[in-house]
């Protein structure tokens, strides 16, 4: 089971990278499933708003698809 917000919090990520999309790629290859909640690089889970458009929301939509095809 993984959880990417812990990872997105203690890394501070604050959007993405090759070096961020490559360390999840692996991460979830051997992942048996998801915890499903959007941090930011300084909170652990946020509000995406009503029309879900918090900027990191985009990026863990793809990671959650990657995770699922593996």
């Amino acid at each position: 089971m993984i959880d990417l917000s812990h990872y997105v919090v203690a890394g501070e990520i604050l959007g993405t990278s090759d070096k961020v999309e490559d360390y999840f790629d692996k991460l979830l290859e051997r992942s048996a499933g998801m915890h499903a909640r959007v941090s930011s690089g300084e909170w652990i889970q946020v509000d995406i708003g009503v029309d879900g458009d918090h900027p990191m929301l985009e990026h863990f939509t793809r990671w959650w698809r990657k995770g699922m095809v593996h």
